[in-house]
């Protein structure tokens, strides 16, 4: 992928993370190696971007509720 987003360096929970999501940040979760994959909102849906590309409906884990790991994605200064 061409746009390569970079990690923020705050890390939170998963409902100050949803703020972000909320205001049209994407989040991501530290163990999620792939900075492709990532959480945005689409036309009222918590949506997962996959590295492959495609978003799809998340269906939130009670991992991802009670992680504390969630970060914002910085568009990279290139771009």
């Amino acid at each position: 992928m061409d746009n390569i987003a970079k990690i923020g360096t705050v890390v939170m929970d998963f409902p100050t993370a949803i703020r972000h999501v909320i205001d049209g940040r994407r989040i991501t979760k530290l163990e999620w190696s792939d900075r492709n994959i990532f959480l945005h909102l689409s036309e009222g849906f918590l949506l997962i971007h996959k590295a492959d590309g495609v978003s799809t409906r998340l269906l939130v884990s009670e991992g991802d509720l009670l992680g504390k790991d969630w970060t914002v994605l910085n568009e990279s200064a290139d771009h």
